[in-house]
């Protein structure tokens, strides 16, 4: 169960940086 809940975390982790990057792109581009 330890394996199973690592795992679930850092994917977690992994979309929600490739979400936060896509939010950080769109304020950058806003801005110019």
């Amino acid at each position: 169960k330890d394996i199973m809940n690592r795992e679930n975390v850092n994917s977690t982790i992994d979309i929600f940086s490739q979400y936060f990057a896509i939010i950080l792109n769109s304020l950058i581009q806003n801005q110019r």
